[in-house]
């Protein structure tokens, strides 16, 4: 709702930026807007005049949600409207993604959001397109070592009550770019207790 009130949005960045030291970069995200992209350029300048360092760009509204696609030309008439670096977000789930995104949105920094959910190396994965040319991915048997680090991991910062949802919602995710996930997602949906989803997961 924010982003039907740019004035607002230049009141709160200018507050952090005076609460903040000045050698601390203080950076924004938004979004193209609530409903519509009206806004979207006035609301980039309320943030920039606001004196934040860096802003990252979502490339849809609330309203489209995470619905493809991403308007990535959006986010290069905002570069093009403020004075300050610009990062592009939304829809980058692949090298090709990621090579596009840049050309369309003239940014050189991308940041990625969901991909890395789907594919936990994306990142590496474009860095070694970049630098090597070539895009080893990691094997199911890895992705699947990460996934029981995970559920430790949750198990030690939420109640057991919440873990089985959370493990099942990034086994969920990463059906987008490994069938394994989806049969063990199958396998351990009605699960709940986190020591049987730890058994589950070993088998």
């Amino acid at each position: 709702m924010l982003l039907d009130t740019p004035e607002l949005i230049h009141e709160i960045v200018k507050a952090v930026r005076e609460a903040v030291p000045s050698d601390i970069p203080v950076s924004a995200k938004m979004r193209l807007g609530n409903k519509y992209k009206e806004l979207a350029l006035e609301n980039a300048q309320a943030i920039a005049e606001a004196g934040a360092d860096s802003l990252a760009v979502h490339a849809r509204t609330k309203l489209e949600g995470y619905k493809p696609p991403a308007h990535w030309e959006w986010i290069a008439r905002i570069r093009e409207s403020v004075d300050l670096p610009v990062v592009a977000n939304g829809e980058v789930w692949n090298w090709q993604d990621y090579v596009r995104c840049k050309e369309v949105s003239g940014c050189s920094d991308i940041m990625i959001g969901r991909g890395l959910i789907a594919k936990p190396d994306l990142a590496k994965t474009i860095k070694n397109q970049m630098v090597n040319g070539e895009s080893a991915s990691l094997e199911w048997q890895h992705v699947l070592k990460l996934v029981v680090l995970y559920l430790s991991r949750i198990e030690q910062n939420l109640a057991a009550k919440y873990v089985h949802g959370r493990l099942k919602q990034w086994l969920f995710h990463l059906q987008r770019e490994y069938e394994e996930a989806g049969c063990v997602f199958e396998k351990i949906k009605t699960i709940r207790e986190p020591s049987q989803l730890r058994i589950a997961l070993s088998e």
